[in-house]
Order: C-alpha cells, then structure tokens, then sequence
C-alpha cells in the first residue's frame, strides 16, 4: 500500500523519537544490560474506525481495511512511540526505549535482576511479546542502537562508522 495522498493531508503528530544519543548515554554507566525486540509491535496497536476508513484499499474487487497501524501511515513512529512509552511508566527509571528496542540497564546485579523481571512483567501485562532470536540478556557489553555499550566508553560499531566515512556527498542541487 502507497499512502502518500493520506499522508499529506494527515496532521502531523509532534512527539519526538527518543534521541538515540541520549538513550545510550544513559545505558554507559551501568554494569548489567538487557535488550529486547518487541515481536510485531506496530501491530499491537488498532486503529479508531475513522482511521480504518482511511487505510481502506480495494484488491480483485473486494474492500479491505487495516485494523491495526500499518507501517506506510504517516504517524507510526510517534504513536508507537508514545504507547511504548506509556506501556514502561513505573519501570523508566531503568529502562529505555527507542520505538521497538528496549533495554534494562543496572549498576548491581541483584537490581539487575528485579529490573528485568519488572520489565517483563510489565511488557507481558500489556500484551507485549519479544523476539526470541533478538534479546541480549545480563551482558555486561552488547549492542544497542548500532553502539557497542559496555560501563565505558561506548563506541558506534565499525560497521557504522564505515557506513559514514564512505557516504558520498550529493553533486547536484536540487
């Protein structure tokens, strides 16, 4: 699906993605780190039945519409963002999220422990699933955010910076 004339009349919603910066400044002077990917994430949120509306599509001459967000909408990432974030109130204090990774960080291993299992128990209760193939649990350094993290100092991955010194630069302007 192209949503592109939705889009551009869709009010933009100002909520600010978490700077990923200021996530993993938070995550270097810790001991003990977890990360999570929560499993089909976007889909865990319905859609009003104005906005069905709108997502509606016709496909071999039936009409179909979207129950929960569909990545082409314009707003996804603020309003997955902001559930995410309202989802983790009570537990914030040691844990961070940026849209879908979320991390558990803690200077003690036995705060460790109860941090994370207060996470779980708290993505459970709201019906939050995550990857079995993409967690990291109790390491002491991991990767999160494309930035190795450890107590200190945390460094962007190779890759990534590789990524960035071979980037080349636009020739014409438009």
């Amino acid at each position: 699906m192209v949503y592109c004339g939705l889009n551009a009349v869709t009010k933009t919603d100002a909520l600010p993605i978490p700077r990923a910066d200021e996530l993993i400044d938070r995550l270097g002077a810790t001991k003990f780190l977890s990360t999570f990917d929560l499993t089909s994430g976007y889909w865990r949120i319905a859609l009003t039945d104005e906005a069905k509306e709108r997502s509606a599509f016709l496909m071999s001459e039936r009409h179909f519409q979207f129950r929960v967000m569909h990545f082409e909408l314009k707003n996804i990432p603020a309003t997955f963002q902001r559930w995410v974030n309202r989802v983790l109130v009570g537990v914030e204090n040691f844990s961070a999220a940026y849209l879908d990774d979320i991390a558990v960080f803690s200077s003690r291993w036995e705060d460790y422990l109860y941090h994370r299992w207060e996470v779980l128990c708290t993505l459970q209760a709201a019906g939050i699933t995550i990857k079995d193939s993409k967690y990291q649990i109790g390491q002491g350094s991991m990767v999160y955010l494309e930035h190795q993290v450890r107590s200190s100092p945390v460094a962007p991955l190779q890759n990534t910076i590789d990524a960035i010194r071979a980037w080349v630069s636009p020739k014409t302007q438009t």
